[in-house]
């Protein structure tokens, strides 16, 4: 109990001490220069004060900054003595509930002002005119300004000629530093402005008041105007050279104004130079250094122009500046122009018998040669080694060999030994020359090479149909080529050398490609009669060239060529057919032989035919042959005969006189029974006339013939009107005639009977 007792008077006394500190802290804040207000300005002293009272939600945190500026207090706990501790702490961030504020601010009646004043002492400018800007900034308030600062931007255009308290940074002067109440500072810019730019000088002013707020002046720009007396244009005829090379470097100054202008301290740097203009007046200083004097008149043209060469690659920097003064007065414009020229390194030109991609045989030799020409026109270069790499072999010639400018020199002469190879394949050659220059510096000349080695495979062969063939038979032949090369062969002259007749003349010309297969030319042969076996070789030979070289290719094979006697006696036996068939034929043109014989000739041709296939039977035909030949030749006229001799011995037993042969109005002068037998005769032959005239002869000896014979039907007559059955061209004929010829024989029986 005693103890609850003691601690609750520790308490007490805690917070009355406590109490006592923040009535101290309350009376320390609310001094006379504080004031309590919830408006939104105050007039103190006669200035009015705009309240720092910004949009602040419930919620936010809020800075407290002890003993200055303004406080924020919520109005539930506006007892100062809740916050002391937070008005004398430096930064505080709390968060606060409520509606309604109160604002408790620390004003300072006192502030600086700042206030300024510009001018030129001329806005209209010729080009080179010296003009001069003049500031003053002035510190009017009743306390300092910290951290003042007072710029002006001018264009690149402008040559700065003066500056007074102004830093120059680029196109920027500046000047920083605290300005106390009622004090003035005055900054001077002095400048040389140029024609055709921008004209404008901006300043500007910055600084910071005694409650820490950056206060910023943005005063009027100065404006100007510029014309123009003097003026150039530089060309350089070549922006990229080699060494050695020549290149023009050629200014031209304009005179704009109404007097004459000198030119000042007119200077070009070139690193090399060969020659300078006849129109210049120079003073050579050095060997890159030119200066040029003159004048150029009222609305004149001067030209200067240098020609240089440079000696060593890289960028070489051309440097031009000088002054132009109006009329001796203190009017200049000065004018700078940099100009880089970039020069390449030139190499030594080479030419080779090789080219980037050849080709050479297994293990060949081959001519190497490589020329250089030293391109530049004052400089010496020397060669001081050569590498060739083939394949994995790599051959080094150290040498020394000097290059005059201009000159062509034979670095190598040597040969060349290709890789031996089994099969093609593409070998890469490289060739590197090393040289230096006069300035010891050294240079590399590398080439590659891609080299197709090969084989040399050409495959010529012979397709021959037949390589026996008998007397008068033919055989064919083609001539094929084959290339299993990787390279292409051109101008291949392909021709066979033999001793039978050709079809065609065997030769061509032709390309042949890598890898394929032609054929060259197709021709026919004919097997000439021989009388033994007889052998003829066909010889193909192929020409070509390669890599310079002739090379000859050849393929031979024989065609053998046999005697056949039995083939001369069958030519002989078919000869003697078509002769006797050829007799027959024609005598059955004179006789007018029967169908049924000419059917029998064709048939027996035909067996005849077939049976001359066989050798055995050729002579029984022969004799078979002979016979039938015989029969139709004479049988026919050996029945005429007979016919003529009947009606003599029938006109004798009549006893009538038999009249000439020639007379076909004989039968006139027979026995009146016979008057019939004479018409009868007579129409047979109106019927015999009615046919072509070969045919009349036979039509009447057949009608003679029928006269002597029994009326009766023979198989020769059966054959005969079948023949004629068959026959539609001539089956009308055919029936009249047989007709006739019945009637005949009839009538000659009924006479025979009655006599």
């Amino acid at each position: 109990m005693k103890r609850y007792i003691q601690d609750k008077r520790l308490c007490l006394l805690l917070l009355i001490v406590l109490l006592s500190c923040t009535a101290y802290a309350a009376t320390d804040i609310l001094t006379s220069d504080t004031y309590v207000y919830d408006r939104e300005s105050i007039n103190i002293e006669g200035t009015t004060y705009k309240m720092l009272i910004d949009s602040q939600n419930e919620g936010e945190d809020i800075a407290f900054k002890a003993g200055e500026k303004y406080v924020w207090v919520n109005e539930d706990n506006c007892k100062i003595f809740n916050f002391s501790r937070v008005c004398v702490s430096d930064t505080t961030n709390i968060s606060t509930t409520g509606n309604k504020w109160r604002a408790r601010v620390k004003i300072y009646s006192s502030m600086p002002n700042i206030t300024y004043t510009l001018s030129i002492n001329d806005d209209t400018l010729v080009e080179g005119q010296e003009a001069t800007l003049t500031a003053v900034v002035t510190n009017a308030g009743t306390n300092k300004a910290t951290n003042l600062t007072f710029w002006l931007d001018f264009p690149d255009s402008i040559t700065l000629t003066e500056t007074e308290r102004l830093i120059l940074e680029d196109n920027h002067a500046y000047y920083m530093a605290d300005f106390d109440k009622g004090e003035s500072m005055t900054f001077i810019l002095s400048f040389r402005p140029s024609y055709g730019s921008n004209n404008t000088i901006t300043p500007g002013i910055s600084y910071y008041d005694i409650k820490d707020r950056k206060k910023t002046i943005n005063p009027t720009p100065v404006t100007y105007t510029v014309s123009r007396f003097c003026d150039y244009n530089v060309t350089l005829t070549k922006n990229q050279m080699g060494i050695d090379d020549i290149a023009n470097f050629t200014v031209q100054v304009f005179n704009y104004n109404y007097s004459n202008i000198s030119l000042e301290k007119f200077h070009i740097y070139v690193p090399e130079t060969l020659a300078v203009d006849d129109y210049s007046k120079v003073t050579q200083r050095t060997s890159r250094d030119y200066y040029f004097t003159g004048y150029v008149g009222w609305n004149l043209t001067r030209k200067f122009s240098i020609y240089f060469t440079a000696k060593r690659p890289g960028e070489l920097p051309i440097n031009l500046s000088f002054d132009c003064r109006r009329n001796n007065e203190d009017i200049v414009v000065t004018k700078k122009e940099s100009i880089v020229v970039d020069v390449i390194e030139k190499d030594l030109i080479m030419d080779s018998n090789f080219k980037e991609s050849i080709s050479g045989e297994s293990s060949s030799e081959k001519h190497f040669e490589v020329n250089l020409f030293n391109p530049y026109s004052r400089q010496y270069v020397t060669v001081t080694s050569v590498n060739i790499t083939l394949g994995n072999k790599t051959a080094y010639y150290p040498i020394t060999n000097i290059m005059p400018p201009g000159v062509k020199k034979n670095i190598i002469n040597t040969t060349i030994v290709m890789p031996k190879i089994k099969e093609d394949k593409i070998v890469p050659m490289g060739l590197i020359i090393r040289y230096k220059d006069d300035f010891d510096n050294y240079h590399l000349i590398d080439v590659n090479y891609s080299i197709n080695v090969y084989t040399f495979n050409l495959e010529l062969s012979q397709n021959i149909d037949k390589k026996t063939i008998y007397s008068g038979d033919t055989a064919n032949i083609a001539v094929i080529l084959t290339n299993n090369n990787r390279k292409d062969f051109t101008g291949l002259k392909v021709y066979d050398m033999l001793d039978l007749v050709t079809s065609s003349t065997p030769n061509s010309t032709l390309d042949l490609l890598a890898y394929k297969t032609v054929t060259a030319y197709n021709y026919t042969v004919l097997a000439p009669f021989v009388d033994e076996k007889t052998e003829y070789p066909i010889k193909t030979i192929v020409e070509v060239t390669v890599e310079g070289k002739n090379r000859v290719y050849t393929d031979e094979n024989i065609i053998t060529v046999l005697p056949k006697k039995e083939e001369k006696e069958e030519t002989e036996k078919t000869s003697l057919l078509n002769d006797l068939i050829g007799k027959k034929n024609e005598t059955d043109k004179k006789t007018n032989s029967t169908i049924t014989i000419a059917d029998g000739a064709a048939k027996e041709k035909t067996a005849l035919t077939r049976l001359f296939e066989s050798d055995s039977l050729n002579i029984v035909l022969l004799v078979l042959i002979s016979i039938l030949v015989i029969s139709a030749v004479f049988i026919p006229k050996l029945s005429s005969a007979i016919r003529r001799k009947s009606i003599s011995k029938a006109m004798e037993v009549a006893g009538i006189d038999q009249p000439h042969a020639d007379n076909t109005n004989f039968m006139t002068a027979f026995h009146p029974q016979l008057e019939e037998v004479r018409k009868a005769i007579l129409r047979a032959k109106m019927i015999t006339d009615d046919r072509p005239d070969q045919q009349n002869q036979s039509d009447q000896m057949q009608v003679t013939e029928s006269m002597t014979k029994e009326p009766q039907k023979t198989e020769e007559r059966k054959d005969v009107e079948e023949s004629k059955k068959n026959d539609h061209d001539d089956s009308s004929i055919g029936n009249n005639e047989n007709k006739s010829q019945s009637d005949v024989d009839d009538m000659l029986a009924k006479m025979q009977g009655k006599m």
